[in-house]
């Protein structure tokens, strides 16, 4: 194993004698330890080690769960994503669920072939779960919010669809519900782009449509407790996504039930008395 001294930064200093300072006794604050904030994230400093094999790079995004960091791998040299959870039990907890799930998909398709987030690797360093991804590009949302929110080629949305509905078939035929599919829950696999010429102006277009369908923290196998409100109000039902990507935006956008109902029946046309019955 290679051997890595831990590098000390002023930040870490800093934190740290501020926890060796604190106060003894009762009343004195919770110490926290340096590696984290007082809401149990962990603190990244690039270039510091998440064990001697992943060296951290950058800090990709930050969540209610925790954080993601682009990593090396130094054991292959390869570039990839890691999901450091809060030192928070429940989330702790959460993390363990969701590697159960990882592990269903991956072992039931070891090739990938419905584009289903894989888990390449899981530890734990400082108490803090650590999941390792393949790094992967921009969220759909995101790369939307990039792109002015100029809709997908129609070929492309074709792709897209197709992906998509593999996934879910694949995740049924395990008993899975995802629960909160959406665009900020499909990244692309590259994002790499052309400027293409749109309506007096130019959009950008990929060149490879790939996506993985990723954050399984929610998913639930079909006779296991679930929460009653599952996926989130804009994406209910999710194949309404489809929509967004046609048009550039969501197509309910309400936070208010009843004005949500009458959306989908401005849309859809009035609800059948069949399903009104079933749903009392």
């Amino acid at each position: 194993m290679i051997s890595v001294l831990h590098q000390e930064t002023p930040y870490r200093t800093q934190a740290l004698n501020a926890t060796n300072a604190a106060p003894a006794g009762r009343d004195a604050p919770p110490i926290i330890p340096s590696c984290d904030d007082k809401e149990g994230h962990y603190i990244v400093v690039p270039n510091e080690y998440l064990t001697p094999r992943y060296k951290i790079l950058r800090l990709l995004g930050q969540g209610t769960f925790g954080k993601v960091v682009e990593c090396i791998d130094r054991k292959t040299g390869k570039h990839c994503a890691i999901k450091i959870i809060r030192a928070v039990q429940k989330y702790r907890d959460a993390s363990k669920i969701e590697t159960r799930v990882l592990n269903t998909l991956k072992r039931n398709d070891p090739r990938n072939s419905f584009k289903c987030l894989h888990l390449d690797d899981y530890f734990e360093y400082k108490n803090h779960v650590c999941m390792v991804f393949e790094l992967l590009g921009q969220s759909i949302y995101d790369w939307l919010k990039d792109n002015a929110f100029c809709p997908f080629p129609p070929n492309q949305i074709q792709l897209f669809a197709r992906q998509l509905f593999s996934s879910v078939a694949f995740l049924h035929s395990l008993r899975l519900i995802h629960t909160d599919l959406k665009p900020e829950n499909i990244l692309l696999a590259n994002g790499n782009y052309r400027e293409m010429p749109f309506k007096s102006k130019t959009r950008r277009v990929l060149l490879d449509p790939e996506i993985r369908l990723i954050d399984f923290g929610s998913a639930t196998f079909q006779d296991e407790h679930h929460s009653t409100v599952v996926c989130t109000r804009h994406y209910r039902a999710p194949e309404i996504i489809l929509v967004e990507f046609l048009t550039g935006e969501a197509l309910f956008q309400t936070h208010d039930n009843l004005e949500h109902l009458a959306m989908m029946q401005a849309v859809l046309g009035p609800i059948p008395d069949k399903l009104i019955r079933a749903s009392q």
